[in-house]
């Protein structure tokens, strides 16, 4: 088995997030296994998450 990475890099605002979704929706409708790991997201999810209710669970 081979794995590959592809790392998407930039200063704020150049599309790195919109460059990744559409990787995404490529990849998923070839029915390619992935994973995106998108760091303005996971801080918008941070943000949100005391709304939630739910709270974070660290792991150390």
């Amino acid at each position: 088995m081979q794995s590959e990475v592809l790392f998407l890099g930039g200063r704020s605002g150049v599309g790195k997030s919109s460059v990744a979704f559409e990787l995404h929706a490529q990849l998923a409708a070839l029915k390619v296994k992935h994973c995106v790991i998108n760091r303005s997201v996971q801080d918008i999810a941070a943000d949100l998450l005391p709304l939630t209710g739910w709270t974070a669970n660290p792991a150390g």
